[in-house]
């Protein structure tokens, strides 16, 4: 790749992994403030259960001394003011459990948002690292193609200068036998003359 497209990419590449490594610490955040919610509200939940037992208990132990003719009076209110206590404690844990539960559904929302953000975030950051990759090749294979072509330009090059040499021996050897033939001395040496000027003109042309 030329340095400034490189550049760019590692650069976006870099942004990429820098926003994927972000996401996943809001993602793991998300899921820790998640199952501590969880766990508060599994520890509601026992206490509710404990408190509504508990009354259970007390309501049956009144109805019981009621019941029963040798029962003291005192003995009933007390055990009534303690069902009516423990009836505020279930309330009050009741309504905590339901705050808890609202908080718990928020937060898996957002556990459940942040995880698919880090999961796109990831999914992008392969997907750059992968089109960068093929860029990559792509610029290699260019580059290699260009090598090529260049290597039969010159190959070419070389078998026309083989040519324009093979040339030039013919011509010099025709114009060498030309002077043993036995033939008018003007047209031989103005055939001569011609030659040797043909020879020069092409020494000229291997030569650049």
């Amino acid at each position: 790749l030329p340095r400034s497209t490189s550049a760019s990419h590692r650069a976006r590449t870099a942004s990429a992994k820098a926003g994927t490594d972000e996401a996943k610490k809001q993602s793991d955040d998300a899921q820790k403030k998640f199952i501590e919610a969880q766990d508060q509200q599994a520890g509601k939940k026992l206490a509710r259960d404990k408190a509504k037992s508990e009354l259970d208990t007390l309501n049956d132990a009144v109805a019981k001394m009621e019941q029963d003719g040798n029962a003291n009076d005192a003995d009933i209110a007390a055990l009534k003011k303690k069902c009516d206590a423990k009836k505020d404690e279930l309330a009050n844990v009741a309504a905590e459990l339901e705050k808890m539960t609202t908080k718990v559904d928020s937060l898996e929302k957002s556990a459940d948002a942040a995880n698919k953000a880090y999961a796109a975030a990831g999914t992008a950051l392969k997907d750059l690292a992968a089109a960068t990759n093929q860029m990559a090749s792509k610029a290699a294979n260019a580059e290699d193609s260009i090598h090529e072509e260049k290597m039969k330009f010159l190959n070419q090059k070389i078998e026309l200068e083989n040519q324009k040499r093979a040339s030039l021996v013919a011509l010099a050897g025709y114009a060498e036998s030309l002077k043993n033939i036995k033939i008018e001395e003007g047209n031989a040496t103005l055939s001569v003359d011609s030659l040797h000027s043909a020879i020069d003109a092409l020494g000229k042309i291997i030569g650049t």
